[in-house]
């Protein structure tokens, strides 16, 4: 079995520098055996590449419009995981007078759950309404990069006013 690294004359050799055939433009020849610097420098190079490669593959190449596409799923999420625990601690504070339902209570009255719950159904919101403004009039999604940063200007004070407001209670002692 061969298993290859290839050199930057794209000779192909295994692990153990036996050359390999390797097809290259339709032919396929039988390469000389390499010096052990150039094996070496072939295998780091193609793990390097490799590497690369991998590294690129998992780079952000979206812009303003893909964080908002993220930010609207993560929003949506956030408010089913809400909803979802108000009523199941109503219902055991309702129904069995549970300790739990009253722990679950604090928890999402707490300022550090919601400070981003906050954060993800305003932008929630106005990101639902610039994908209706931009639905509505196809015209403006030659302008989708100036609307986002809209978005973002409204965004700022609104989310800037709840932090404001979840400092004012922490402050008062509620």
């Amino acid at each position: 079995m061969c298993l290859q690294f290839r050199l930057a004359n794209m000779d192909a050799y295994d692990l153990d520098g036996r050359s390999c055939a390797l097809a290259f433009a339709g032919n396929a020849r039988q390469s000389s055996t390499p010096s052990r610097g150039a094996y070496l420098l072939g295998k780091e190079t193609d793990v390097r590449a490799k590497l690369q490669t991998w590294w690129q593959g998992l780079r952000y190449r979206g812009g303003g419009t893909m964080i908002a596409w993220l930010l609207h799923r993560l929003g949506g999420l956030a408010m089913v995981v809400f909803v979802g625990m108000h009523v199941f601690a109503s219902f055991l504070t309702q129904q069995f007078g549970s300790d739990i339902g009253t722990a679950i209570n604090i928890v999402y009255q707490s300022p550090y759950f919601q400070a981003p719950l906050y954060f993800l159904v305003i932008f929630h919101a106005l990101n639902g309404l610039r994908i209706i403004l931009l639905d509505t009039f196809p015209k403006l999604l030659e302008y989708q990069r100036e609307v986002t940063w809209l978005q973002w200007v409204v965004f700022i004070p609104l989310y800037g006013l709840a932090v404001f407001f979840i400092i004012a209670r922490i402050i008062s002692g509620e």
